[in-house]
């Protein structure tokens, strides 16, 4: 049997992680969401986790990275949003994915799941 992948989705904004949320669901993947990385960091601790999708601030720190590297959860393939390119031009390398918020559609960010967990 099958089941679905899980992904944890972390960001700030309500809206747009629950947006996120509902699309996921709706594509059959399961769904965990974090507001920020107290929060990440027991879902990653009580988990297991195939996806991160992150929002990254202008500073480029991982939340997924850092909670990882300190030994909470398994190190997930993870996808890093941004509405600023240029941050995630610095991210090359070091995610599996970057989808630019805003200029990208939602339909993208499902196009590119899919390559990554399958």
């Amino acid at each position: 049997m099958n089941y679905p992948k899980q992904v944890l989705v972390i960001d700030g904004d309500d809206q747009y992680r629950k947006l996120l949320a509902v699309v996921l669901r709706g594509k059959d993947y399961s769904v965990l969401s974090a507001s920020d990385k107290h929060f990440a960091a027991l879902i990653l601790s009580q988990n297991t986790i195939d996806l991160i999708i992150e929002n990254v601030g202008k500073n480029t720190n991982l939340i997924s990275e850092e909670l990882t590297q300190n030994g909470i959860g398994q190190m997930p393939k993870i996808v890093a949003m941004s509405g600023s390119p240029n941050v995630l031009d610095q991210l090359q390398g070091r995610v599996a994915g970057i989808h630019v918020k805003g200029r990208e559609s939602v339909e993208t960010l499902l196009q590119m799941i899919a390559r990554i967990l399958f």
